[in-house]
């Protein structure tokens, strides 16, 4: 029997006729689909995209995960590396270094007595205090200062994944360690052998390079710049109490000038960059990167990164936080004001981003502060080499130099310049002595008020940042013993 035609009616209520009988749903699902098709598409660019600016930061020889900070290190023998020797030597002191209540309020630099003015002996509770507390760790001190007289360092980092929230304690060792070695230059000064001094100081300067590694992270940079202001501030008093000959000076001088390079921030900022991107495509649900891990599965692609399963935002989340750090990167590559500049710059996109880029809001922190201290800590070095030269100058010459070119090129290869400006560091003859500052992070040139002869507990007018040295009969005062007060015109001297 023939089969019988078919009619519109029965196309229409077929299983293909739904989508006739049913007009408007499918213009619903039609719609929904193009905009799944349409998101998938960008979302795909957009890793794409993603994907090769992280194959371009590895082109670039910059790593890009935590094999590759693997890669880079460059471990020494142990017999010529200082780093593990200094921590061991110092492992009973760093174990146990409680200081009595008693003790506390007497104690400098561990404790919280307050620093007297330069040139100004301590007073005899404190030197007590001091002597009693050096006295427990006398094999401890010596061992660390003979481990310093190895002749490479190498600070040994631990790159496990996740970076973020790693457990790097171990690095505010060196903190407690500079500390306990400023107490003995201290001890030292209060005994008044300037020989012992001078020793003291070259192994303050010489405990810097112990944080040396290829790869430092930004926590071990930050803890170097406190060891290196701690050393400069314990050489201006060193100087302000002891007499050095020249031998002396030029040698304090070359170990001050080498702190300044000790400390990578350009580096730090790479590594930096590396702790955002392991947190981001790797983190797990512990410390900090919990959330990521919650929110994202990571999904593989070629090479050794994986990209979150993120719709389009993720992705371009976390390239503004790649952005950022990139352009952090670059603006630590010289110094100058215009690393600052770039690095505030590159704060104020990150805080513009939209609300909802989650990942970089939450793994991004200011680094501004970071690249402020950095500058600050160059220029704090640049016044005290400076501030050494003119030293030397006055011990050949019987008075301060009129200005700084007078020291080139006897004292001073070059003027060394302000990072913060670019212009020669500030330099000028007080009825005291002589001052030398950089201007700082605000970019004003406060007339020196470095606030190195005042009280330590007075508020800071500006943020100019330097060094004193005083005349000859104003070294070595007893405790207590204030400076003649001067009233100065406009002429830079303290008020």
């Amino acid at each position: 029997m023939a089969n019988a035609p078919h009619t519109v009616k029965d196309a229409r209520e077929g299983p293909q006729g739904w989508f006739g009988r049913h007009p408007r749903l499918t213009g619903v699902i039609g719609s929904l689909a193009f905009l799944i098709a349409l998101v998938a598409f960008f979302d795909w660019g957009a890793k794409r995209r993603l994907a090769a600016r992280i194959a371009a930061i590895q082109a670039a020889g910059q790593p890009a995960s935590v094999e590759d900070l693997i890669k880079t290190d460059r471990p020494i023998p142990a017999e010529r590396n200082m780093t593990p020797a200094i921590l061991e030597s110092a492992a009973p002191f760093l174990e146990d270094n409680r200081i009595s209540p008693e003790v506390e309020p007497l104690l400098p630099v561990l404790g919280s007595a307050r620093s007297v003015p330069p040139g100004e002996a301590l007073p005899e509770e404190q030197v007590g205090a001091i002597r009693a507390y050096l006295a427990q760790f006398e094999a401890e001190r010596a061992a660390v200062r003979a481990a310093l007289d190895l002749p490479s360092a190498w600070l040994e980092i631990e790159w496990k994944s996740p970076l973020v929230g790693a457990d790097w304690s171990d690095f505010r060792d060196f903190r407690e360690i500079a500390k306990l070695l400023a107490l003995e230059t201290l001890d030292a000064m209060e005994s008044g052998d300037c020989p012992r001094v001078a020793a003291a100081l070259a192994a303050q300067c010489r405990l810097a390079e112990a944080m040396s590694n290829p790869n430092p992270p930004l926590i071990a940079a930050l803890i170097q710049m406190a060891n290196n202001a701690l050393a400069e501030d314990m050489v201006e008093r060193g100087v302000n109490r002891c007499t050095f000959d020249d031998a002396q000076l030029r040698r304090l001088q070359e170990r001050v000038r080498r702190l300044e390079t000790i400390v990578d921030m350009h580096r730090a900022m790479i590594v930096e960059r590396v702790v955002f991107m392991d947190g981001v495509f790797r983190g797990r649900a512990q410390g900090t990167g919990s959330f990521i891990a919650n929110l994202f599965s990571p999904k593989v692609v070629p090479g050794r990164i994986g990209l979150p399963m993120a719709p389009i935002m993720g992705s371009l989340d976390v390239s503004a936080g790649l952005d950022f750090y990139s352009r952090l990167i670059a603006a630590c590559e010289y110094v100058g004001p215009a690393a600052l500049l770039r690095a505030r710059e590159a704060e104020a996109a990150v805080m513009a981003r939209p609300k909802y880029y989650g990942i970089s809001g939450t793994l991004v922190p200011s680094m501004t502060r970071a690249v402020e201290l950095w500058l600050r800590g160059i220029g704090s070095n640049r016044a005290l080499h400076a501030a050494l030269a003119c030293e030397r100058f006055r011990l050949a010459h019987g008075r301060w130099p009129a200005h700084l070119g007078e020291l080139v090129p006897e004292y001073l290869d070059v003027v060394p310049l302000d990072p913060f400006d670019e212009k020669p560091i500030r330099y000028v003859v007080i009825p005291e002595g002589a001052r030398t500052w950089s201007i700082g992070e605000d970019g004003e040139d406060n007339g020196g008020e470095v606030y190195r002869l005042e009280d330590r507990g007075k508020k800071r007018d500006g943020t100019d940042w330097g060094w004193i040295l005083l005349n000859p009969e104003l070294r070595g005062r007893p405790a207590g013993a204030a400076i003649p007060a001067t009233h100065p015109g406009d002429d830079g001297v303290r008020k």
